[in-house]
This record gives C-alpha cells, structure tokens and sequence, in this order.
C-alpha cells in the first residue's frame, strides 16, 4: 500500500472512532446506527438484567401514539413489563419486573 492509501485508512478509522464516541447512551437516539454497531461486533451473550432495570424501549409515532419499533436492551429477564410513558422520547419504557 502507498502513503496515500495507508493516511486515508487512518482517516477513515478516526472519523470511525469519533461517530462511536459520539453515539448518545440513551436509547432511543440514534437507533439505527445503534443496530448497525451491534451487527457489525461481536455481541456478547445476554447479561440478566437487573430488578427493574429497563429491559425495552417501544418507539411510537409522536402524533399517532402508534408502534413503530422495539428497542430491547443488552440484558433479558422473564418477565418485561410496560412501566411508564416517556414523552422526551416517544417511547414506553418496560422494565424486568422484580422477583421474575
């Protein structure tokens, strides 16, 4: 590989590195690209989650209040449960019912 070739590569890795650092945390922001990170690694086997951890987002339209997608967090438990209605970001939020 010429110079040119290996300072492009380079290039591309940061800018790379800078759309991952700059993914926010918080589901549902920037689902897709979220998905298309999980796909590209390797995805470790599902943790348990935790006593009432949130465990799924359900993504609705704003001005229909209809399903549009699920957003399942890194961990699994028995029992998920429909706990609250977080309007800043369109979605209901489920967490793993206690005890399951």
């Amino acid at each position: 590989m010429n110079t040119k070739t290996i300072l492009m590569c380079a290039l591309f890795a940061v800018f790379m590195a800078f759309i991952v650092a700059s993914v926010d945390a918080s589901p549902p922001a920037n689902l897709k690209f979220q998905q298309l990170l999980r796909k590209a690694r390797d995805i470790k086997p599902l943790r348990e989650c935790k006593a009432d951890e949130q465990c799924k987002w359900e993504v609705y339209n704003s001005e229909t209040r209809l399903h549009e997608y699920d957003l399942h967090n890194d961990c699994k438990c028995d029992k998920c449960v429909k706990r609250s209605d977080d309007v800043s970001i369109n979605a209901y939020v489920y967490r793993c019912q206690p005890g399951s």
